[in-house]
């Protein structure tokens, strides 16, 4: 359903606008928009609730100075938002983000949220998604951890993310309710929370290569992972501060160089133990890994099951 956002009806205090989402959380807003923004609501059937990431509202909003959204904590849904012009700002987890053009933030509706126009500026040019379901909360899981904690980040110069979300608009503008258009938009949902991600692996915020010594550590620690290997080793391999050298690694890589070591040892686990007749102690000494229950431990972690588990699955399926 798209609303229509008539001149004369800029500003809405009835709450029930977002029916959809909650009828228990609490919200303050103002909609100072231009009539010609966009704001569609979305009606999956209970079946793809169940089974698949899905659309719960969308669009697209040219924003005045008077313009906010603050909402109370319990709301099951995500939200993500790219500005495409303007300035806005977020108030979110006791921090302040400014929201400039290319920014785009990804939240958790469940926890309470502030977000409007800087006023300063008078305008802000916004393309949003709200969404939830299916394992959603794993890739959200991810995007913040791997972004060290925030909730903000800025977009490859394709503008990748905010041309899903108006596929999403265009989709739902001529929407014709059918469970195949359900089941597409779930995936446009889906590249949209891998592309959020993916981001991450650009350094917008520099105007260098990635480090040659940080490219070699990766391949040092690739074809040696069967050796031990600490941080110490690194540290006097490339005549840098441990402590620096990690932090270097982790910005330009996402990991830090234990976790892609443990990420490495534990591809090749995977592939001896679907190849091999091993034991798993022989595995877990062959790629690096002298405790074999550590090495449970780890694998289970990153898998979701035993390395034994894991084994069983492949050979029944083959």
């Amino acid at each position: 359903m798209e609303k229509e956002l008539s001149a004369d009806v800029a500003i809405f205090k009835d709450v029930s606008n977002f029916k959809d989402l909650s009828k228990e959380v609490s919200i303050d807003y103002e909609l100072d928009i231009d009539p010609k923004s966009i704001w569609i609501t979305a009606a999956p059937s209970s079946h793809i609730k169940e089974s698949y990431v899905y659309l719960q509202e969308c669009g697209k909003f040219y924003s005045y100075a008077n313009h906010y959204t603050k909402r109370g904590s319990g709301l099951q849904s995500y939200l993500i938002q790219c500005t495409l012009s303007g300035e806005g700002t977020l108030e979110y987890n006791n921090r302040k983000y400014r929201l400039t053009p290319g920014h785009f933030f990804w939240i958790d509706c469940r926890h309470p949220q502030y977000y409007y126009t800087n006023k300063e500026v008078g305008i802000w040019h916004t393309i949003w998604v709200h969404f939830y379901g299916a394992n959603s909360s794993e890739y959200y899981k991810q995007f913040i951890s791997l972004n060290n904690g925030s909730c903000i980040a800025l977009q490859p110069s394709d503008n990748t993310i905010a041309n899903y979300i108006q596929k999403l608009i265009n989709i739902y503008s001529n929407h014709k309710n059918h469970i195949i258009d359900d089941i597409y938009i779930s995936g446009l949902l889906t590249m949209i929370m891998a592309e959020c991600i993916n981001s991450l692996s650009f350094d917008h915020n520099i105007n260098v290569k990635v480090p040659d010594f940080i490219k070699d550590a990766q391949d040092y620690l690739t074809k040696n992972y069967t050796k031990k290997i600490t941080l110490d080793d690194l540290s006097f391999r490339y005549n840098i501060n441990k402590y620096y050298f990690q932090k270097l690694f982790k910005r330009y890589t996402k990991y830090t160089p234990n976790q892609f070591l443990t990420y490495i040892r534990l591809n090749r686990a995977k592939e001896l133990l679907r190849t091999t007749t091993q034991s798993i102690s022989e595995i877990s000494f062959e790629v690096g890994i002298n405790n074999v229950n550590h090495f449970i431990n780890l694998f289970k972690r990153q898998e979701g099951i035993t390395p034994n588990a894991f084994r069983k699955m492949w050979y029944n399926n083959q």
